[in-house]
């Protein structure tokens, strides 16, 4: 076997010259900010970030209703904590990097005064700011009772809460037995759309959430439909922290705009079932089934929907049932799953995920009538197809999080998926001289698509086109995401991402197509008969990373991150033309689906033109520096480097016949800067959100897209 090397070209030496300068001055522009931030670590204080919570319920007490104080034990001066805007709110305090010990003084309205003498230990040369855990406040006794009072006011219907819009549930008139999606459809300011979609003011809401978590990987419509409105206390809106912030205690990623539903203290811990069944003409049938068992820190939700009304929709809201949007063809679903949570109250662990499997049959036929108007006479057509599909798939989607006391944080998300299925489809179509219709009342297609059929309709058939195919196969997905974070590697907090992804499929592949002359004989018909074995087809990739956060001042942030990753891909594919073989080149010879014998399949149907085999190898070296500020403007700079070496061993041919046969290698310096910029102000009635995004994609092409071949699979 004689191996293929292709030079890159000539220009691409100064595209690498080009992308080395690039790279010495990020080299350099990282010793200047290394140098800074060396000179800033010695010479300013540190940030300490303190909050406070019901030591019943271990809600966050709001920083407004906070009074925190604090004194060096040997020092006479009283200082009072700063407010640092972030989601939960934090109280900021700075203190000197060889830390000490302080006497605490936590004061708010309701709760008992607390006072606490705590030890600061010194702070790293490179670590600025550090969260401390909760302080705990007890309510204070109630001492008194006060007479019975009657008040009588008219509700309003929705208010700011610092940053967070509320709307009072109790506020809007819903009919009984409603659910959720009828009450934020009467939220002034939202718009709910028939796929799920919720925007607010006009800016589109990125999660709906219940009592702050995600319902069921993000399915907006199951929670819309089932959660019935009585049980909603209030729905508010605002910007939510990111997974990262959360997990790192201070501002670290891009916040998210979110709905969250809050219920209802009597609803906080119980079960909402809800169970809809009927049976109609014509063998249509609907089931569905929805219950969920929830506390504060639990839930389990089970769901089943079986029909075969291809649509779950319902009628008379907002004119969206229209004919026009409505499913094709018959559509029978059966579907099921069930979702969890458990966490601490604290969320030093949390598990939650969710398993849905579902099948599908669709069916359906479509049958079309033509004229074509011609200076010579017109052409008329009919045509008609019909599939059958069947598709079974089963997800499984996971969160696993845990939190040692040292502050590292695992975080586990496998996720798998599996799908089957078997589609099969025919069709023929025709076109005539003359309207078939005045002589044939119906049974034109059916007629015209037999071998021996009317020699009438025949003579007036110009051509005819008939097809039928059969496909058969599976696929699997799985990846495995391991996430460690603050691990403290020689006195610094670093981030660790290890994980791999696999994927498989197998298809098997059967057509048939004819496109012959009826009424010209003399005219040879184009017969195709063919099959294509796609297996295997599997890819294995895994990564490796590091990175890091580091503060350079109160609200500019400095994040790189480093990654390698190696991605496997394996593909054998197979294009058999079975009307090589004698007997197989007929229409309506043999059943489709049906193969000869080996021999001949392997030796004289193989093509050798379109048949072909691959190993590819991608090894990628990234970095990723990004500066963030998060003050007002929020400005955001990324700029990440990729160094990218592809290797294909290519082999397109048979047994006897060699196409190609060669090994490519490729080597790439990708560079994708990207800019965002955001500024939001809200008011009472409007919000506005001027946002400035740059971005710039480089993308390596397929590397079979480079070679010099020409695909004849399909003739006709």
């Amino acid at each position: 076997m004689e191996a293929l090397f292709i030079e890159p070209p000539l220009n691409s030496k100064i595209f690498i010259m080009t992308d080395r300068l690039l790279l010495k001055s990020l080299v350099l522009l990282g010793l200047i900010v290394f140098s800074c931030q060396n000179t800033f670590a010695e010479k300013s204080d540190r940030s300490l970030f303190l909050s406070a919570q019901n030591a019943l319920t271990r809600e966050n007490i709001s920083c407004d209703k906070l009074l925190i104080t604090f004194q060096k034990i040997g020092d006479n001066k009283i200082d009072t904590c700063s407010n640092y805007s972030v989601n939960p709110p934090l109280l900021q305090m700075l203190v000197p990097r060889s830390g000490g010990d302080y006497l605490i003084n936590i004061r708010s309205e309701g709760y008992l005064c607390y006072k606490d003498t705590i030890r600061i230990k010194p702070f790293r040369k490179m670590e600025f700011e550090r969260t401390l855990s909760p302080f705990y406040l007890s309510r204070q006794p109630k001492t008194h009772k006060l007479s019975e009072a009657v008040v009588r006011a008219s509700k309003v219907k929705f208010f700011y809460r610092g940053d967070t819009l509320v709307y009072d549930a109790d506020a809007f008139n819903t009919a009984g037995g409603s659910m959720l999606e009828a009450l934020i459809k009467q939220l002034p300011g939202v718009n709910l759309k028939p796929n799920g979609e919720i925007t607010v003011n006009g800016k589109p809401v990125d999660d709906l959430l219940l009592s702050g978590e995600r319902f069921f990987n993000g399915n907006r419509q199951l929670m819309l439909e089932n959660l019935p409105a009585y049980v909603v206390k209030d729905v508010r809106v605002y910007d939510k922290e990111g997974d990262l912030s959360a997990i790192k205690g201070r501002d670290v990623d891009a916040k998210r705009y979110v709905m969250d539903v809050k219920l209802k203290k009597e609803y906080a811990i119980g079960l909402i079932g809800n169970i809809e069944a009927g049976k109609g003409s014509k063998e249509r049938y609907l089931g569905r089934i929805f219950g969920m068992r929830y506390s504060d820190c639990s839930r389990l939700t089970l769901v089943s929907n079986l029909n075969n009304l291809n649509d779950n929709r319902k009628p008379g809201e907002d004119s969206y049932w229209t004919p026009e949007i409505m499913p094709k063809g018959l559509l029978a679903t059966k579907m099921g799953g069930f979702d969890y949570l458990v966490k601490e109250k604290q969320e030093k662990y949390k598990f939650e995920g969710n398993i849905t499997a579902s099948h599908t049959d669709a069916d359906n036929y479509k049958e079309t009538t033509s004229e074509t108007y011609l200076p010579t006479g017109n052409w008329f057509g009919k045509s008609s197809s019909q599939s059958y599909d069947k598709f079974f798939a089963i997800h499984s989607s996971h969160v696993m999080k845990y939190e040692l006391d040292n502050k590292i944080t695992f975080l586990f998300k496998p996720d798998m998926s599996y799908q089957n299925y078997d589609y099969r489809s025919n069709g023929i179509s025709a076109t005539f001289l003359d309207n078939p219709s005045i002589y044939y009342k119906e049974g034109i297609l059916d007629t015209i698509a037999e071998a021996k059929g009317s020699s009438f309709l025949r003579q007036l058939a110009i051509n005819r086109y008939i097809s039928q195919s059969k496909m058969k196969g599976h696929s699997a997905n799985l990846s495995t995401p391991l996430e460690i974070y603050n691990v403290n590697l020689c006195g610094e907090d670093v981030d660790f991402y290890v994980g791999f992804n696999y994927k498989s499929s197998l298809s098997n592949t059967y057509n048939e197509k004819l496109i012959d002359y009826p009424s010209q004989p003399a005219l040879n018909p184009d017969y195709l008969n063919r099959y294509i074995h796609d297996t295997p087809d599997h890819s294995l990739s895994y990564y490796l990373g590091l990175g890091q956060y580091r503060t350079l001042a109160r609200d500019l942030s400095f994040i790189w991150r480093y990654n390698f990753s190696q991605e496997e891909i394996t593909h054998n594919y197979e294009y058999n033309l079975l009307s090589r073989l004698e007997g197989w080149n007929e229409y309506g010879k043999q059943v489709l689906g049906v193969l000869p014998s080996e021999v001949d399949f392997k030796i004289r149907t193989l093509d050798a033109e379109n048949s072909y085999n691959q190993h590819q190898t991608e090894t990628t070296h990234s970095i990723s520096p990004s500066f963030t500020y998060k003050g007002k403007p929020w400005v955001n700079i990324s700029l990440p480097v990729s160094f990218q070496h592809e290797r294909l061993n290519y082999f397109r041919g048979n047994e006897t016949t060699t196409i190609y046969n060669g090994i490519t290698r490729n080597d790439y310096i990708l560079f994708n800067p990207s800019l965002q910029a955001h500024y939001s102000i809200s008011t009472q009635k409007h919000w506005i959100y001027p946002e400035l995004v740059y971005q710039m994609i480089q993308q390596t092409p397929e590397m079979t897209s480079l070679l010099n071949l020409e695909n004849t699979s399909d003739p006709l």
